[in-house]
């Protein structure tokens, strides 16, 4: 998800995270999840309590 410019840093993302996330255990029982994230996005994952454990890398081939 992204914020429209003027609503970033006021917890929207957080709050929606948490809900996908609790919505989803609540639905499946599952309890582990994998999350991507931008770099503006990631921080907002340590807040809820995931630790960054693999970086991931894309690459394109050249036209």
């Amino acid at each position: 998800m992204k914020a429209r410019s003027g609503q970033q840093r006021r917890g929207y993302g957080e709050a929606v995270t948490r809900k996908a996330l609790y919505e989803g255990v609540r639905a499946t029982g599952l309890t582990r999840a994998t999350l991507h994230a931008t770099a503006a996005g990631a921080p907002v994952y340590p807040r809820i309590g995931f630790e960054p454990n693999s970086p991931m890398r894309f690459y394109a081939l050249k036209d």
